[in-house]
């Protein structure tokens, strides 16, 4: 079995063409070289057991990497099929036949949505629950002591000091205190005043049981029944 390819020796990028052989256990082909004095060809002999034969990629030239860091490239699609069964891979015709088949490539591309689907609906939410639960509680309270001193920080402008009198916020601190202990289902938190006009009136939850409320929160509420109200969904 023979096939025409172009021979790269790994130094040069210039390609010399041959006449590839396949024999029982090598590919032999002849270069011609040039002497001083004349033209002589030099028989290249590489044992196919000691070369890589890349798979295929849809219609693309073949590679073959051969042990003396060169390369053949040829358009012969078949090389398989004229070496050794040994070297064939099963896994690697597999994947030629799926990707040369539309059919497969069309099933493929829905069973990739299907799953990114499925695992946006099903399978995040459950991560997101163990990750949760694996979390430590001091690492928790590491992550929202760090997320409300970055906020706090003069160069983002979110935070300021509390404008708030301390009865106010003693009120609205006893208040919520009132409606853990008749509900009897309230976490560990700590409330954070803050001042922000570039959030406005709000109320969240951090990590680690940190709950921040914004003076002007406190100014657009009627009375502090609305500012628990708020704080409870928080």
């Amino acid at each position: 079995m023979q096939f025409d390819a172009d021979y790269f020796d790994g130094i040069s990028p210039r390609a010399q063409r041959v006449l590839v052989s396949i024999t029982n256990d090598a590919f032999t082909f002849n270069l011609t070289t040039a002497s001083s004095d004349s033209t002589s060809p030099t028989s290249h002999i590489f044992y196919i057991k000691d070369c890589h034969i890349q798979a295929k990629l849809g219609r693309g030239r073949r590679l073959i990497d051969l042990p003396d860091s060169g390369r053949l490239e040829t358009d012969f699609q078949d090389i398989e099929h004229h070496l050794p069964k040994k070297s064939a891979h099963l896994f690697w015709r597999a994947v030629h036949y799926a990707e040369s088949h539309l059919l497969v490539v069309i099933f493929a591309l829905i069973g990739i949505v299907l799953a990114s689907l499925l695992l946006l609906k099903y399978g995040v939410p459950v991560a997101a629950k163990f990750a949760a639960l694996a979390t430590p509680p001091s690492i928790e309270k590491d992550l929202g002591k760090q997320t409300l001193e970055a906020l706090d920080h003069k160069k983002l402008g979110y935070f300021t000091a509390s404008e708030l009198s301390d009865a106010k916020k003693s009120a609205i601190q006893a208040a919520l205190k009132d409606l853990c202990l008749k509900t009897r289902d309230c976490p560990s938190y700590q409330l954070a005043f803050r001042k922000s006009p570039a959030i406005g009136a709000n109320a969240f939850a951090l990590p680690g049981g940190y709950i921040i409320m914004t003076d002007e929160l406190a100014a657009l509420a009627k009375d502090n029944n609305e500012i628990i109200a708020v704080l409870a969904q928080s």
